[in-house]
């Protein structure tokens, strides 16, 4: 177990450090798929958890853009799982579009690895809630840029682009188009996906 935990607070470490490097090194872990399906499944789960942890300890919830995750836990963590799963199908098909060679199984793995770290970016987060609500907020917007930086040169190692601006333009249109087939699957199950407005 220590070996584990010194593993990741390792990988965790070269992530902040050097993106490129930490994404060759999950890259060149070996999990078995199993595993990677494993870790998809604990990091919807627990990011859901924290989000209603969060949500409720907020004078205004947030959750009122999605309101079936609170309605349905379940569905919810379906749901972000769901996401993590279309993005790294768009960021592998995508990059491959760009000339990149990165494949499904590759980017799901770096994208768990990412979500791991929001997850515990998030925890941090959700403890300075009642502590300073704009330490909290000024939190969520570190992790918001760091993320996206992270993303660029994750996607940049990924298909092996020289830069990671490239990175960047297929990660972003990668989320977008990610955005636009879960806001599809949303209507064809009969999910509100826009703001519920407050009755008064």
């Amino acid at each position: 177990m220590n070996s584990y935990w010194e593993t990741c607070v390792a990988l965790a470490r070269d992530t902040l450090r050097d993106p490129r490097q930490a994404a060759r090194q999950v890259l060149a872990l070996d999990l078995p798929r199993e595993v990677v399906w494993s870790l998809l499944g604990l990091v919807a789960v627990g990011s859901l958890a924290a989000t209603l942890i969060g949500d409720r300890m907020l004078p205004q919830g947030t959750m009122a853009m999605m309101p079936f995750l609170t309605r349905a836990p379940i569905l919810g963590a379906l749901f972000l799982a769901a996401a993590m799963v279309i993005l790294s199908a768009v960021l592998s098909r995508l990059g491959q579009l760009f000339g990149g060679a990165g494949t499904f199984d590759q980017a799901l793995r770096l994208i768990v690895w990412s979500q791991i770290l929001m997850l515990a970016l998030q925890l941090l987060q959700t403890v300075f809630i009642p502590i300073s609500p704009t330490i909290s907020a000024l939190i969520g917007l570190v992790g918001f840029v760091w993320f996206i930086w992270l993303a660029a040169a994750f996607t940049a190692e990924l298909h092996a682009f020289d830069g990671a601006g490239k990175g960047l333009v297929v990660a972003v249109l990668s989320v977008f188009v990610t955005a636009f087939a879960l806001m599809i699957l949303m209507v064809m199950l009969g999910i509100k996906p826009m703001v519920e407005a407050a009755n008064v």
